[in-house]
């Protein structure tokens, strides 16, 4: 597979918007408080002050949860730091099929990356990365694409028979072991 870096202007089916704020235009400079750089987000995060009780409530909701799904020890670390005061980079993506879109994985290494950044410049953060399962719209998420011995193949879950749920609460069953 050929990997290579594009820039978000040579990305298919982006939209004239986004392109000019990635490329932070003075069309769209009036609409954004800030330019999409790390020294924007760095100079801004240093000036955020949240009070430490909102920020030890959320810390310790973060920890109930990922106690339950066997968090290893760098998640309570960076609890810590997050009751302590740190900055956080929070980003999250709708739940799909084996992990959904590839940008799903990117938008949490993002947050891994930009957080690991900032600490660097001297500003702890932590990352916080969350999984949309409230979200109840099965047939956007039951499917995914693969490549499977070079050409793209679509892979689908048959629609539950079931009232519209969370999708995060649906039981995927045996039929999901013949797509793996």
């Amino acid at each position: 597979m050929d990997c290579r870096a594009l820039l978000p202007s040579q990305l298919p089916h982006t939209s004239k918007l986004f392109r000019d704020y990635t490329g932070y235009l003075s069309a769209v400079q009036p609409f954004f408080a800030h330019p999409p750089n790390l020294a924007a987000v760095s100079s801004y995060a240093k000036k955020l002050k949240f009070p430490l009780d909102r920020q030890r409530q959320v810390a310790s909701i973060l920890r109930d949860q990922n106690v339950r799904l066997g968090a290893a020890a760098e998640t309570e670390k960076n609890l810590q730091l997050l009751e302590s005061g740190a900055v956080a980079v929070v980003s999250g993506q709708q739940v799909g099929l084996f992990g959904g879109p590839a940008y799903s994985f990117y938008k949490a290494l993002s947050a891994v990356e930009l957080a690991r950044q900032l600490t660097a410049d001297g500003i702890s953060t932590v990352p916080i990365f969350w999984m949309a399962t409230e979200d109840h719209d099965v047939d956007e998420v039951r499917h995914t694409t693969w490549f499977n011995e070079g050409k793209l193949q679509r892979l689908e879950l048959t629609k539950p028979s079931e009232d519209p749920i969370p999708v995060g609460s649906i039981l995927l069953g045996n039929s999901v072991i013949e797509l793996v």
